[in-house]
């Protein structure tokens, strides 16, 4: 077949016949209220709506997920997470996605302990653990979070870079970075590593204020 060129017919038999009955449907101008938008054909519909550019459908799917966040049980919440884990793209255009982000923030236990947690991008965990107003209790246990997430998967050093950004280092105790080095063992040493570049960079940024607070000191004391 000559590039450009349309194939006489296309094989959909491995999506969900819902989520391609939908898509024809919406092809054949029914109307939108009467779209079947089932929660089970969401995540096929929305790769169909992406594999044909069907931007209209596309935000159609978006804003349905939204509404449903804003409406309904943290069960929709997940849904929307499901979704976003395979493009958090598509959300990025929307005001709504603030209130995606809050709902998330607000519901952090059922999202952490959720099967899509660990596909999650890494931007959107910056994202929700960036927030002054996430529930942690304590930067050691966001620290073993992120590396639970690290280990489900392949991840690249900017993923593990810009995760450990979230890390308040300065409350980590010496206790907490050795317990983090322990859970770290198994991880690629590239990736392990940002955590120890990051303490030694907060070693030695700690001794420069020590001793620029000495020095001011003994400044003070000679009254000048």
């Amino acid at each position: 077949m000559e590039r450009r060129e349309v194939p006489p017919a296309i094989d959909l038999s491995c999506y969900n016949i819902g989520a391609v009955r939908t898509m024809t449907d919406f092809v054949a101008g029914v109307d939108q209220r009467n779209l079947r938008l089932d929660d089970n054909i969401m995540p096929d519909l929305l790769q169909l709506a992406r594999i044909f550019r069907m931007r209209q459908l596309t935000d159609l799917i978006v804003e349905h997920v939204l509404t449903k966040v804003e409406k309904g049980p943290p069960s929709n919440l997940l849904l929307a997470l499901n979704l976003v884990a395979s493009d958090w793209s598509m959300f990025l255009h929307y005001n709504e996605a603030s209130a995606l982000v809050e709902a998330a923030a607000e519901n952090i236990n059922e999202v952490t302990t959720s099967t899509f947690f660990n596909m999650l991008p890494a931007a959107v965990l910056v994202m929700l653990y960036s927030r002054c107003d996430v529930s942690i209790t304590s930067e050691i246990e966001l620290s073993q979070r992120l590396i639970r997430w690290l280990k489900k998967s392949v991840r690249s050093n900017d993923d593990a870079e810009m995760l450990f950004s979230c890390v308040r280092s300065p409350f980590l105790s010496q206790h907490d970075r050795e317990l983090i080095r322990e859970k770290c063992v198994g991880l690629p040493e590239s990736v392990s590593s940002i955590f120890g570049a990051r303490f030694y960079r907060l070693l030695v940024f700690m001794r420069f204020c020590l001793y620029a607070n000495a020095k001011i000191d003994i400044v003070a004391s000679h009254g000048v």
